[in-house]
Protein backbone atom coordinates (compact mmCIF):
# COMPACT_ATOMS: atom_id res chain seq x y z
CA UNK A 1 0.00 0.00 0.00
CA UNK A 2 1.88 3.07 -1.36
CA UNK A 3 0.45 5.05 1.26
CA UNK A 4 1.70 2.99 4.45
CA UNK A 5 4.77 3.16 5.86
CA UNK A 6 5.96 0.71 8.65
CA UNK A 7 9.31 -0.14 10.48
CA UNK A 8 9.10 -3.94 10.47
CA UNK A 9 11.85 -5.77 12.47
CA UNK A 10 13.36 -9.58 11.09
CA UNK A 11 9.86 -11.49 10.76
CA UNK A 12 10.97 -15.23 10.58
CA UNK A 13 13.67 -17.42 12.45
CA UNK A 14 14.32 -20.74 12.95
CA UNK A 15 12.13 -23.20 10.54
CA UNK A 16 9.63 -20.80 9.50
CA UNK A 17 11.75 -18.58 8.00
CA UNK A 18 11.22 -19.50 4.23
CA UNK A 19 7.51 -19.04 4.44
CA UNK A 20 6.31 -15.73 5.83
CA UNK A 21 4.74 -13.72 2.84
CA UNK A 22 1.67 -14.65 0.62
CA UNK A 23 -0.23 -12.84 -1.86
CA UNK A 24 -3.62 -13.78 -1.91
CA UNK A 25 -7.00 -13.32 -4.08
CA UNK A 26 -7.73 -12.75 -7.85
CA UNK A 27 -5.98 -9.82 -7.85
CA UNK A 28 -3.52 -10.21 -4.78
CA UNK A 29 -5.22 -7.90 -3.17
CA UNK A 30 -3.94 -9.30 0.51
CA UNK A 31 -0.31 -9.14 1.42
CA UNK A 32 0.38 -10.99 4.67
CA UNK A 33 3.76 -11.33 6.61
CA UNK A 34 3.66 -14.29 9.58
CA UNK A 35 6.44 -16.11 11.50
CA UNK A 36 5.34 -19.12 13.11
CA UNK A 37 2.71 -21.30 12.47
CA UNK A 38 -1.08 -22.49 12.76
CA UNK A 39 -1.64 -26.21 14.18
CA UNK A 40 -5.45 -26.40 13.26
CA UNK A 41 -5.33 -26.77 9.76
CA UNK A 42 -2.73 -28.98 7.34
CA UNK A 43 -0.15 -26.70 6.13
CA UNK A 44 0.86 -29.39 3.07
CA UNK A 45 -2.27 -28.38 1.70
CA UNK A 46 -2.88 -25.26 1.70
CA UNK A 47 0.63 -23.32 1.80
CA UNK A 48 2.54 -21.72 4.65
CA UNK A 49 1.33 -19.83 7.76
CA UNK A 50 0.69 -16.47 5.97
CA UNK A 51 -1.11 -18.39 3.16
CA UNK A 52 -3.56 -19.57 5.79
CA UNK A 53 -4.09 -16.03 7.21
CA UNK A 54 -4.66 -14.63 4.14
CA UNK A 55 -7.18 -16.87 2.76
CA UNK A 56 -8.87 -16.76 6.02
CA UNK A 57 -8.91 -13.13 5.72
CA UNK A 58 -10.49 -13.29 2.09
CA UNK A 59 -12.98 -15.56 3.32
CA UNK A 60 -13.99 -14.46 6.52
CA UNK A 61 -13.53 -10.93 6.24
CA UNK A 62 -11.23 -8.86 8.97
CA UNK A 63 -13.92 -9.23 11.44
CA UNK A 64 -14.19 -13.09 12.18
CA UNK A 65 -11.21 -14.25 10.16
CA UNK A 66 -9.11 -14.68 13.32
CA UNK A 67 -12.07 -16.87 15.25
CA UNK A 68 -10.69 -19.94 16.25
CA UNK A 69 -6.70 -19.57 15.04
CA UNK A 70 -5.05 -22.29 16.35
CA UNK A 71 -1.07 -21.73 16.76
CA UNK A 72 2.53 -19.58 17.25
CA UNK A 73 2.20 -17.00 15.07
CA UNK A 74 2.20 -13.15 14.67
CA UNK A 75 1.07 -11.52 11.10
CA UNK A 76 0.60 -8.63 9.38
CA UNK A 77 -1.84 -8.22 6.80
CA UNK A 78 -2.46 -5.17 4.32
CA UNK A 79 -5.16 -5.04 2.27
CA UNK A 80 -5.14 -2.94 -0.81
CA UNK A 81 -9.02 -2.96 -1.23
CA UNK A 82 -9.94 -0.50 1.47
CA UNK A 83 -6.40 0.60 2.42
CA UNK A 84 -6.01 -1.25 5.56
CA UNK A 85 -3.55 -2.67 7.77
CA UNK A 86 -4.10 -5.53 10.21
CA UNK A 87 -1.91 -6.64 12.75
CA UNK A 88 -2.93 -10.10 14.82
CA UNK A 89 -1.10 -12.47 17.80
CA UNK A 90 -1.97 -15.44 18.53
CA UNK A 91 -3.87 -16.87 22.02
CA UNK A 92 -0.54 -16.55 23.93
CA UNK A 93 1.36 -13.63 22.27
CA UNK A 94 4.07 -16.44 21.92
CA UNK A 95 5.20 -14.60 18.74
CA UNK A 96 5.72 -10.72 20.11
CA UNK A 97 4.68 -7.47 17.73
CA UNK A 98 5.54 -4.35 19.43
CA UNK A 99 3.60 -1.29 18.40
CA UNK A 100 3.96 2.57 19.53
CA UNK A 101 2.84 5.95 17.92
CA UNK A 102 4.55 8.97 17.45
CA UNK A 103 4.25 12.24 14.91
CA UNK A 104 0.82 10.97 13.81
CA UNK A 105 2.23 7.40 12.71
CA UNK A 106 1.50 3.72 13.75
CA UNK A 107 4.82 1.54 13.81
CA UNK A 108 4.79 -1.49 14.55
CA UNK A 109 7.61 -4.57 14.66
CA UNK A 110 8.50 -7.43 15.34
CA UNK A 111 11.47 -6.34 17.70
CA UNK A 112 11.69 -3.74 20.16
CA UNK A 113 14.85 -3.22 18.55
CA UNK A 114 13.48 -2.48 15.09
CA UNK A 115 11.05 0.41 16.27
CA UNK A 116 14.41 1.84 17.86
CA UNK A 117 16.24 2.11 14.78
CA UNK A 118 13.75 4.78 13.71
CA UNK A 119 15.82 7.71 14.41
CA UNK A 120 13.32 10.18 15.00
CA UNK A 121 11.65 7.89 17.62
CA UNK A 122 12.47 9.29 21.08
CA UNK A 123 13.81 7.06 23.53
CA UNK A 124 13.32 6.87 26.92
CA UNK A 125 12.90 3.98 29.56
CA UNK A 126 10.50 3.01 31.09
CA UNK A 127 10.99 3.30 35.26
CA UNK A 128 8.33 1.17 36.50
CA UNK A 129 10.03 -2.14 34.06
CA UNK A 130 13.34 -1.41 35.82
CA UNK A 131 11.72 -1.96 39.25
CA UNK A 132 9.23 -4.78 38.34
CA UNK A 133 12.29 -6.76 36.87
CA UNK A 134 14.14 -6.08 40.08
CA UNK A 135 10.91 -7.71 42.29
CA UNK A 136 9.34 -10.11 39.83
CA UNK A 137 11.64 -10.82 37.40
CA UNK A 138 9.58 -9.81 34.56
CA UNK A 139 8.10 -7.00 32.96
CA UNK A 140 3.99 -6.19 33.45
CA UNK A 141 1.43 -5.12 31.44
CA UNK A 142 2.70 -5.15 28.27
CA UNK A 143 5.10 -3.34 28.89
CA UNK A 144 8.78 -2.84 27.26
CA UNK A 145 12.37 -1.02 28.61
CA UNK A 146 11.01 1.92 26.21
CA UNK A 147 8.22 3.94 28.02
CA UNK A 148 6.57 4.64 24.60
CA UNK A 149 6.61 1.19 22.78
CA UNK A 150 3.80 -1.74 24.20
CA UNK A 151 3.71 -5.28 23.23
CA UNK A 152 0.25 -5.99 21.71
CA UNK A 153 -1.65 -8.16 23.97
CA UNK A 154 -1.96 -11.83 23.12
CA UNK A 155 -4.97 -12.87 21.06
CA UNK A 156 -5.30 -9.01 19.54
CA UNK A 157 -6.22 -7.52 16.44
CA UNK A 158 -5.26 -3.58 15.40
CA UNK A 159 -7.19 -2.41 12.42
CA UNK A 160 -5.76 0.75 11.07
CA UNK A 161 -7.48 2.81 8.10
CA UNK A 162 -7.89 6.09 7.58
CA UNK A 163 -5.80 7.03 10.15
CA UNK A 164 -7.44 5.88 12.98
CA UNK A 165 -6.26 2.98 14.95
CA UNK A 166 -8.79 0.53 16.53
CA UNK A 167 -7.96 -2.84 19.08
CA UNK A 168 -9.65 -5.52 19.52
CA UNK A 169 -9.42 -8.98 21.09
CA UNK A 170 -11.02 -11.92 19.46
CA UNK A 171 -10.12 -14.54 22.40
CA UNK A 172 -9.58 -14.35 26.04
CA UNK A 173 -8.71 -16.68 28.79
CA UNK A 174 -11.11 -16.83 30.87
CA UNK A 175 -11.36 -19.65 33.99
CA UNK A 176 -15.20 -20.28 34.45
CA UNK A 177 -15.68 -23.76 35.49
CA UNK A 178 -18.39 -25.62 35.05
CA UNK A 179 -19.98 -28.96 36.58
CA UNK A 180 -22.02 -31.86 35.64
CA UNK A 181 -19.94 -34.42 34.04
CA UNK A 182 -18.31 -37.29 35.45
CA UNK A 183 -14.78 -38.00 35.99
CA UNK A 184 -14.36 -40.68 33.96
CA UNK A 185 -15.59 -38.37 30.49
CA UNK A 186 -13.20 -35.70 31.34
CA UNK A 187 -10.33 -38.07 31.80
CA UNK A 188 -11.32 -39.52 28.70
CA UNK A 189 -11.70 -36.20 26.88
CA UNK A 190 -8.53 -34.70 28.18
CA UNK A 191 -6.38 -37.65 27.14
CA UNK A 192 -8.05 -37.07 23.45
CA UNK A 193 -7.21 -33.18 23.37
CA UNK A 194 -3.71 -34.03 24.92
CA UNK A 195 -2.64 -36.70 22.21
CA UNK A 196 -4.27 -34.16 19.30
CA UNK A 197 -2.09 -31.46 20.92
CA UNK A 198 1.33 -33.51 20.51
CA UNK A 199 0.50 -35.22 17.08
CA UNK A 200 -0.08 -31.04 15.54
CA UNK A 201 3.21 -30.46 16.82
CA UNK A 202 5.17 -33.35 15.84
CA UNK A 203 3.49 -33.82 12.11
CA UNK A 204 5.91 -31.48 10.22
CA UNK A 205 9.56 -31.04 10.60
CA UNK A 206 11.76 -32.50 12.49
CA UNK A 207 11.38 -32.72 16.44
CA UNK A 208 13.37 -33.54 19.73
CA UNK A 209 12.07 -33.23 23.37
CA UNK A 210 13.61 -31.02 25.70
CA UNK A 211 13.03 -33.23 28.62
CA UNK A 212 13.50 -32.44 32.10
CA UNK A 213 12.50 -34.59 35.59
CA UNK A 214 9.08 -33.35 36.04
CA UNK A 215 6.12 -34.39 35.08
CA UNK A 216 4.94 -31.81 32.56
CA UNK A 217 8.04 -32.70 29.18
CA UNK A 218 7.27 -36.57 30.26
CA UNK A 219 3.81 -35.75 29.45
CA UNK A 220 4.72 -35.35 25.85
CA UNK A 221 5.76 -39.03 25.19
CA UNK A 222 2.75 -40.15 27.28
CA UNK A 223 0.55 -38.85 24.59
CA UNK A 224 2.73 -40.22 21.15
CA UNK A 225 2.41 -44.00 20.04
CA UNK A 226 6.14 -43.85 19.06
CA UNK A 227 8.31 -41.91 21.58
CA UNK A 228 11.42 -43.05 19.74
CA UNK A 229 10.51 -41.32 16.21
CA UNK A 230 11.93 -38.10 18.33
CA UNK A 231 15.08 -37.48 20.43
CA UNK A 232 15.03 -36.61 23.86
CA UNK A 233 17.48 -33.58 25.05
CA UNK A 234 18.46 -31.97 28.42
CA UNK A 235 21.02 -29.91 29.53
CA UNK A 236 23.29 -29.09 32.47
CA UNK A 237 25.07 -27.29 34.55
CA UNK A 238 26.58 -29.58 36.85
CA UNK A 239 29.42 -31.81 36.08
CA UNK A 240 28.69 -35.54 36.59
CA UNK A 241 29.93 -35.94 39.80
CA UNK A 242 27.85 -33.07 41.75
CA UNK A 243 24.89 -34.57 40.13
CA UNK A 244 21.74 -35.48 42.41
CA UNK A 245 20.72 -39.50 41.59
CA UNK A 246 17.47 -37.78 41.36
CA UNK A 247 18.01 -34.95 39.74
CA UNK A 248 16.61 -33.64 35.82
CA UNK A 249 19.30 -35.40 34.39
CA UNK A 250 19.20 -38.83 35.86
CA UNK A 251 15.52 -38.76 35.22
CA UNK A 252 15.34 -37.68 32.55
CA UNK A 253 17.67 -40.12 31.00
CA UNK A 254 15.82 -42.82 33.02
CA UNK A 255 12.89 -41.68 31.26
CA UNK A 256 14.09 -41.36 27.84
CA UNK A 257 15.52 -45.17 28.48
CA UNK A 258 12.46 -46.70 29.77
CA UNK A 259 10.74 -45.55 25.77
CA UNK A 260 13.62 -46.79 24.27
CA UNK A 261 14.72 -43.00 22.82
CA UNK A 262 17.94 -41.36 21.26
CA UNK A 263 19.28 -39.58 24.83
CA UNK A 264 21.67 -36.35 24.47
CA UNK A 265 23.32 -34.05 26.66
CA UNK A 266 23.95 -30.57 26.64
CA UNK A 267 26.74 -29.16 29.04
CA UNK A 268 26.41 -25.56 30.19
CA UNK A 269 29.40 -24.11 30.98
CA UNK A 270 28.56 -21.54 33.57
CA UNK A 271 31.74 -19.48 33.41
CA UNK A 272 30.25 -17.90 30.75
CA UNK A 273 27.23 -16.69 31.98
CA UNK A 274 27.85 -12.99 31.44
CA UNK A 275 28.57 -13.51 27.51
CA UNK A 276 25.10 -15.33 27.82
CA UNK A 277 23.32 -12.73 29.71
CA UNK A 278 24.17 -9.96 27.08
CA UNK A 279 22.98 -12.11 24.82
CA UNK A 280 19.43 -12.86 26.13
CA UNK A 281 18.77 -9.29 26.65
CA UNK A 282 19.67 -8.51 23.16
CA UNK A 283 17.49 -11.31 21.73
CA UNK A 284 14.70 -10.58 24.16
CA UNK A 285 14.76 -6.75 24.19
CA UNK A 286 15.69 -6.23 27.31
CA UNK A 287 12.79 -8.75 28.95
CA UNK A 288 14.82 -11.96 29.32
CA UNK A 289 17.86 -12.56 32.20
CA UNK A 290 20.56 -14.94 31.05
CA UNK A 291 19.04 -18.55 29.92
CA UNK A 292 22.25 -20.47 28.84
CA UNK A 293 22.12 -18.43 25.42
CA UNK A 294 25.23 -21.06 24.07
CA UNK A 295 22.86 -24.35 24.59
CA UNK A 296 20.56 -23.96 21.91
CA UNK A 297 22.69 -23.34 19.02
CA UNK A 298 24.49 -26.57 20.18
CA UNK A 299 21.24 -28.50 20.46
CA UNK A 300 20.34 -27.83 17.14
CA UNK A 301 23.23 -28.69 15.95
CA UNK A 302 22.84 -32.16 18.44
CA UNK A 303 19.71 -32.95 17.67
CA UNK A 304 19.43 -32.04 14.18
CA UNK A 305 16.04 -30.96 15.09
CA UNK A 306 13.76 -28.03 13.58
CA UNK A 307 11.37 -27.73 16.68
CA UNK A 308 11.91 -28.92 20.47
CA UNK A 309 9.04 -29.71 22.37
CA UNK A 310 8.52 -27.70 25.10
CA UNK A 311 6.50 -29.31 28.30
CA UNK A 312 6.93 -25.73 31.01
CA UNK A 313 2.78 -25.47 31.26
CA UNK A 314 0.15 -27.52 31.24
CA UNK A 315 -3.33 -27.25 33.05
CA UNK A 316 -3.65 -25.83 36.66
CA UNK A 317 -1.20 -23.50 38.26
CA UNK A 318 -2.13 -23.06 42.09
CA UNK A 319 -0.24 -26.24 44.07
CA UNK A 320 -3.00 -25.54 47.33
CA UNK A 321 -5.24 -22.93 49.41
CA UNK A 322 -4.56 -19.13 48.37
CA UNK A 323 -6.35 -16.34 49.80
CA UNK A 324 -6.98 -13.42 47.75
CA UNK A 325 -4.22 -11.67 48.88
CA UNK A 326 -1.66 -14.19 47.75
CA UNK A 327 -2.92 -14.32 44.34
CA UNK A 328 -0.03 -12.03 42.84
CA UNK A 329 2.75 -13.42 44.29
CA UNK A 330 1.50 -16.70 43.68
CA UNK A 331 2.33 -15.92 40.08
CA UNK A 332 6.00 -14.28 40.73
CA UNK A 333 4.16 -10.96 41.06
CA UNK A 334 5.35 -9.11 44.09
CA UNK A 335 4.93 -5.30 45.60
CA UNK A 336 7.51 -3.09 45.80
CA UNK A 337 6.77 -3.40 48.97
CA UNK A 338 6.85 -7.08 49.79
CA UNK A 339 10.45 -6.85 48.23
CA UNK A 340 11.77 -3.85 49.90
CA UNK A 341 15.46 -5.00 49.09
CA UNK A 342 15.09 -4.85 45.62
CA UNK A 343 13.18 -1.14 46.02
CA UNK A 344 16.12 0.14 48.54
CA UNK A 345 18.55 -0.23 44.98
CA UNK A 346 17.28 2.68 43.09
CA UNK A 347 18.33 6.41 43.93
CA UNK A 348 15.34 7.72 47.03
CA UNK A 349 14.77 10.36 44.51
CA UNK A 350 12.57 7.60 41.97
CA UNK A 351 12.06 5.15 44.55
CA UNK A 352 8.60 6.55 45.96
CA UNK A 353 7.24 7.54 42.13
CA UNK A 354 8.12 3.73 40.75
CA UNK A 355 7.08 2.17 43.22
CA UNK A 356 3.44 3.77 43.25
CA UNK A 357 3.41 3.58 39.73
CA UNK A 358 4.51 -0.61 39.89
CA UNK A 359 1.38 -1.02 42.86
CA UNK A 360 -1.44 1.04 40.17
CA UNK A 361 -0.27 -1.92 36.78
CA UNK A 362 -0.78 -4.27 39.72
CA UNK A 363 -3.78 -3.10 40.80
CA UNK A 364 -5.12 -2.86 37.27
CA UNK A 365 -4.24 -6.59 36.67
CA UNK A 366 -6.20 -7.65 39.48
CA UNK A 367 -8.95 -5.35 38.44
CA UNK A 368 -9.45 -6.65 35.23
CA UNK A 369 -9.58 -10.28 36.49
CA UNK A 370 -12.93 -12.14 35.52
CA UNK A 371 -12.39 -14.56 38.02
CA UNK A 372 -14.15 -14.65 41.75
CA UNK A 373 -12.09 -16.90 43.80
CA UNK A 374 -8.69 -16.69 44.75
CA UNK A 375 -7.47 -20.01 43.14
CA UNK A 376 -9.33 -19.09 39.56
CA UNK A 377 -7.71 -15.94 39.62
CA UNK A 378 -4.20 -17.86 40.05
CA UNK A 379 -4.71 -20.00 36.97
CA UNK A 380 -6.24 -17.03 34.65
CA UNK A 381 -3.76 -14.57 35.58
CA UNK A 382 -0.81 -16.82 35.02
CA UNK A 383 -1.73 -17.31 31.08
CA UNK A 384 -2.10 -13.32 31.12
CA UNK A 385 1.03 -12.47 33.07
CA UNK A 386 3.85 -15.01 33.42
CA UNK A 387 3.28 -17.24 31.05
CA UNK A 388 3.06 -13.88 28.82
CA UNK A 389 6.00 -12.16 29.98
CA UNK A 390 7.98 -14.17 31.58
CA UNK A 391 8.07 -17.18 29.55
CA UNK A 392 7.47 -16.15 26.25
CA UNK A 393 10.82 -13.99 25.96
CA UNK A 394 12.82 -16.65 26.45
CA UNK A 395 11.11 -18.72 23.82
CA UNK A 396 11.96 -15.69 22.13
CA UNK A 397 15.59 -16.26 22.89
CA UNK A 398 15.60 -19.95 21.98
CA UNK A 399 14.00 -18.81 18.32
CA UNK A 400 17.03 -16.59 17.49
CA UNK A 401 19.15 -19.77 17.83
CA UNK A 402 17.33 -21.13 14.49
CA UNK A 403 15.52 -23.59 16.44
CA UNK A 404 11.86 -23.47 16.68
CA UNK A 405 10.08 -23.85 20.05
CA UNK A 406 6.82 -25.24 20.26
CA UNK A 407 4.39 -25.97 23.34
CA UNK A 408 1.53 -28.75 23.21
CA UNK A 409 0.30 -27.85 26.34
CA UNK A 410 -0.90 -24.31 25.16
CA UNK A 411 -2.88 -25.37 22.58
CA UNK A 412 -6.08 -23.36 21.97
CA UNK A 413 -8.11 -26.59 22.54
CA UNK A 414 -6.36 -27.46 25.87
CA UNK A 415 -6.71 -24.25 27.29
CA UNK A 416 -10.50 -23.69 26.12
CA UNK A 417 -10.94 -27.10 28.37
CA UNK A 418 -8.95 -26.21 31.35
CA UNK A 419 -10.66 -22.76 31.79
CA UNK A 420 -14.04 -24.95 32.33
CA UNK A 421 -12.53 -27.80 34.57
CA UNK A 422 -13.51 -27.61 38.33
CA UNK A 423 -10.82 -26.23 40.61
CA UNK A 424 -9.55 -29.98 42.01
CA UNK A 425 -9.25 -30.94 38.45
CA UNK A 426 -6.94 -27.89 38.24
CA UNK A 427 -4.82 -27.93 41.50
CA UNK A 428 -1.49 -29.48 41.39
CA UNK A 429 -2.55 -30.71 37.97
CA UNK A 430 -4.65 -33.49 39.28
CA UNK A 431 -5.96 -34.37 35.94
CA UNK A 432 -3.27 -34.02 33.74
CA UNK A 433 -1.85 -36.74 36.36
CA UNK A 434 -4.49 -38.87 36.47
CA UNK A 435 -4.57 -38.37 32.36
CA UNK A 436 -0.97 -39.15 32.02
CA UNK A 437 -0.99 -42.23 34.34
CA UNK A 438 -3.85 -44.03 32.27
CA UNK A 439 -2.00 -43.47 29.28
CA UNK A 440 1.46 -44.70 30.38
CA UNK A 441 1.96 -45.84 34.18
CA UNK A 442 5.40 -46.85 33.68
CA UNK A 443 6.23 -43.42 33.27
CA UNK A 444 4.33 -41.54 35.56
CA UNK A 445 5.55 -44.04 38.31
CA UNK A 446 9.62 -42.70 37.39
CA UNK A 447 9.76 -40.50 40.55
CA UNK A 448 9.94 -36.69 40.04
CA UNK A 449 13.40 -34.28 39.93
CA UNK A 450 14.07 -33.57 43.40
CA UNK A 451 17.13 -31.52 42.52
CA UNK A 452 17.12 -29.32 39.67
CA UNK A 453 20.63 -28.81 37.16
CA UNK A 454 21.22 -25.09 38.29
CA UNK A 455 24.87 -23.67 38.81
CA UNK A 456 25.78 -21.56 41.54
CA UNK A 457 26.85 -18.26 40.07
CA UNK A 458 28.52 -16.86 43.29
CA UNK A 459 31.83 -17.89 42.99
CA UNK A 460 31.93 -16.57 39.06
CA UNK A 461 30.67 -13.63 40.42
CA UNK A 462 33.32 -13.37 43.33
CA UNK A 463 36.45 -14.12 40.33
CA UNK A 464 34.30 -11.03 38.37
CA UNK A 465 34.63 -8.81 41.19
CA UNK A 466 37.63 -9.85 42.10
CA UNK A 467 38.90 -8.98 38.71
CA UNK A 468 39.20 -5.44 38.66
CA UNK A 469 35.41 -5.21 40.18
CA UNK A 470 34.33 -6.58 37.23
CA UNK A 471 31.14 -6.97 38.42
CA UNK A 472 30.92 -3.34 39.83
CA UNK A 473 32.07 -1.89 36.50
CA UNK A 474 29.16 -4.14 34.69
CA UNK A 475 26.52 -2.68 36.31
CA UNK A 476 27.72 1.47 35.79
CA UNK A 477 30.66 1.85 33.35
CA UNK A 478 30.12 3.27 29.94
CA UNK A 479 25.97 3.10 31.20
CA UNK A 480 24.58 6.40 31.93
CA UNK A 481 21.03 4.98 32.44
CA UNK A 482 22.38 3.39 35.11
CA UNK A 483 23.78 5.89 37.07
CA UNK A 484 20.41 7.99 36.61
CA UNK A 485 18.27 4.82 38.55
CA UNK A 486 20.97 2.61 40.67
CA UNK A 487 21.78 4.20 44.21
CA UNK A 488 25.63 3.13 43.45
CA UNK A 489 25.95 2.99 47.10
CA UNK A 490 23.13 0.75 47.82
CA UNK A 491 24.39 -1.60 45.03
CA UNK A 492 28.22 -1.52 46.01
CA UNK A 493 26.93 -3.05 49.04
CA UNK A 494 24.97 -5.76 47.60
CA UNK A 495 28.06 -6.94 45.69
CA UNK A 496 30.22 -6.84 48.57
CA UNK A 497 27.51 -9.13 50.56
CA UNK A 498 27.93 -11.73 47.35
CA UNK A 499 31.59 -11.19 46.67
CA UNK A 500 32.32 -11.63 50.19
CA UNK A 501 35.05 -14.57 50.74
CA UNK A 502 33.89 -17.58 52.14
CA UNK A 503 30.82 -19.94 52.51
CA UNK A 504 27.53 -18.29 51.88
CA UNK A 505 25.50 -19.32 54.86
CA UNK A 506 22.13 -21.24 54.38
CA UNK A 507 18.96 -20.10 56.30
CA UNK A 508 17.13 -23.16 58.08
CA UNK A 509 13.96 -22.27 56.60
CA UNK A 510 10.94 -24.75 55.94
CA UNK A 511 12.38 -25.08 52.50
CA UNK A 512 16.03 -26.36 53.33
CA UNK A 513 14.73 -28.77 56.17
CA UNK A 514 11.98 -30.17 54.36
CA UNK A 515 14.44 -30.91 51.07
CA UNK A 516 14.28 -34.83 52.20
CA UNK A 517 10.37 -35.37 51.56
CA UNK A 518 9.42 -36.16 48.00
CA UNK A 519 8.58 -33.23 45.58
CA UNK A 520 4.79 -33.50 45.45
CA UNK A 521 4.41 -33.56 49.59
CA UNK A 522 7.10 -30.52 49.69
CA UNK A 523 4.90 -28.35 47.43
CA UNK A 524 1.46 -28.61 49.20
CA UNK A 525 3.01 -28.72 52.39
CA UNK A 526 4.72 -25.41 51.29
CA UNK A 527 1.34 -24.52 50.02
CA UNK A 528 -0.02 -24.74 53.57
CA UNK A 529 2.45 -23.01 54.81
CA UNK A 530 1.91 -20.04 53.02
CA UNK A 531 -1.19 -19.97 52.90
CA UNK A 532 -1.55 -20.32 57.05
CA UNK A 533 1.77 -17.91 57.78
CA UNK A 534 1.63 -15.77 54.47
CA UNK A 535 5.25 -15.09 54.54
CA UNK A 536 7.19 -12.23 53.19
CA UNK A 537 8.81 -13.38 50.18
CA UNK A 538 12.74 -13.35 50.47
CA UNK A 539 14.91 -13.24 47.39
CA UNK A 540 18.44 -14.62 47.65
CA UNK A 541 21.04 -11.93 46.95
CA UNK A 542 22.94 -13.88 44.53
CA UNK A 543 19.35 -13.71 42.89
CA UNK A 544 18.93 -9.96 42.90
CA UNK A 545 22.26 -9.11 42.01
CA UNK A 546 21.93 -11.15 38.77
CA UNK A 547 18.54 -9.43 38.42
CA UNK A 548 20.48 -5.77 38.84
CA UNK A 549 23.29 -7.09 36.21
CA UNK A 550 20.57 -7.81 33.73
CA UNK A 551 18.88 -5.00 34.13
CA UNK A 552 22.00 -2.61 34.08
CA UNK A 553 22.84 -4.33 30.92
CA UNK A 554 19.11 -4.04 29.23
CA UNK A 555 19.95 -0.11 30.08
CA UNK A 556 23.24 -0.22 28.00
CA UNK A 557 22.14 -1.75 25.26
CA UNK A 558 18.56 0.63 25.16
CA UNK A 559 20.46 3.77 25.70
CA UNK A 560 21.93 2.37 22.13
CA UNK A 561 18.86 1.85 20.82
CA UNK A 562 20.30 -2.16 20.87
CA UNK A 563 22.08 -1.13 17.64
CA UNK A 564 25.20 -3.33 18.82
CA UNK A 565 25.90 -6.30 21.14
CA UNK A 566 29.20 -5.60 21.97
CA UNK A 567 29.03 -3.65 25.41
CA UNK A 568 31.79 -2.38 27.63
CA UNK A 569 35.53 -3.58 27.18
CA UNK A 570 37.35 -4.69 30.12
CA UNK A 571 33.84 -5.89 31.89
CA UNK A 572 33.33 -9.52 30.87
CA UNK A 573 33.20 -11.49 27.42
CA UNK A 574 31.76 -9.91 24.58
CA UNK A 575 30.04 -10.68 21.81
Amino acid sequence: IPSCRAALGRVSYGPDRASGAALVGPTESVYALSVGELYGEQPSERGSTADLLAERYRRHGRRDFAGGCNGSFAAVLADSNDGSVTLITDHTASQALFTTEYAGRLYFASEVKALLAVRDLPVQPDGSTLLSYLTSGFFVARRTMADNIRQMDYASLCYVRDGAVKWTQYWRYSVEPTGGRSHRALLEEAAGLLQQAVQRRIRTGSCAVLLSGGVDSRGILCCMDDPTALRAVTYSARASEDRHRLGDYSVAKQIARTVGMDFSEIFVDSRDFISALRASVYDSDGAAGFIFENVWSEMLETTGADYVLNGDECMGWTNGPVSHRQVLPAIGLLSPSLLASGLQLLRPEVRSSLAEEVELQLNDIVGLCSAKSACDQVDELYLEQRLFHFLNPKRRVIGRSGLGVRSPWLDLDVLEFVSKLPHLCRVRKQLFRQTLNRLRPDLFRIPRSRDAETADYRPHLIDLEKADQGVTRFVFDDNPLSKEYFDFEAVRKLIETVCRPGPAGHTRTLRNILTWIPTGARVRLRAVQKYLLDPAPVLPNVQLLLRVMTMAEALRQLNGRFSNRKTVAGAGTEH
